[in-house]
C-alpha cells in the first residue's frame, strides 16, 4: 500500500515536503503502547524502507503530532531519531544493526603502504586535496591508480631513468 508522509526540512525554516512510501517494501517496528488504556495517544510505528532515500534508508514514524491541532501523521525522521526510537522501544539489536559503525573505522581497502615523498610531490597532493575535496590517503590512491594508467612522456622518461640506475647497480 502506498502511504503518504511528510518531511519537515529543518534546514529551510521547517518547510514541509511530501512523499510516498510502499508499506509492502518496508520493515515495520511496533512501539511501546500508551501508559493508560484511556490515553488519547496512539501506539507509534516506525517503518524502514531500504535504500529509498538519497542518503540510504528512509525512516518513517507514525505518531501523534501535538501543538495546534493534534493529528496522526506519517513523518520521515532523521537516522539519529530513528535510532533513538528503536532503542527506546525495545529494538536495540535493530538499532545496532542499522546504525552501529564498524570498529576501526571504514573497511580496509587493501594492504597499508607507507612512504616519504619529495616536497614537490607533497605540495601536489595538498593541491589535489583542496581541488578535489578528498583526504590525503584518497588523493594518493587516485594518483597512484592514474599513474599506472596514464603513461605520459614524463612518466616514461622517469621509469627509464629508474631502469638505467638499476642496471648500473647490477653491473
Amino acid at each position: 500500500m502506498q502511504i503518504p508522509y511528510i518531511s519537515i526540512d529543518s534546514a529551510s525554516s521547517g518547510t514541509i515536503q511530501h512523499g510516498v512510501f510502499d508499506s509492502s517494501e518496508a520493515e515495520e517496528f511496533e512501539g511501546v503502547g500508551p501508559d493508560s488504556p484511556d490515553s488519547m495517544e496512539i501506539t507509534e510505528w516506525l517503518y524502514r524502507v531500504p535504500g529509498s532515500s538519497a542518503f540510504g534508508d528512509l525512516w518513517v514514524l507514525l505518531h501523534s503530532r501535538t501543538g495546534g491541532d493534534a493529528q496522526v501523521v506519517y513523518e520521515s525522521v532523521e537516522a539519529d531519531r530513528a535510532r533513538d526510537w528503536l532503542e527506546g522501544n525495545g529494538y536495540p539489536e535493530v538499532a545496532k544493526r542499522h546504525f552501529a559503525r564498524p570498529r576501526g573505522g571504514r573497511p580496509s581497502i587493501g594492504p597499508k603502504v607507507k612512504t616519504s615523498v619529495t616536497q614537490r610531490t607533497y605540495d601536489r597532493i595538498q593541491e589535489d586535496m583542496e581541488r578535489w575535496g578528498l583526504g590525503e590517503a584518497e588523493v594518493v590512491r587516485v594518483r597512484l591508480e592514474l599513474g599506472y594508467v596514464d603513461r605520459t612522456f614524463e612518466r616514461v622518461q622517469r621509469l627509464h631513468e629508474l631502469d638505467m640506475t638499476a642496471a648500473r647497480r647490477k653491473a
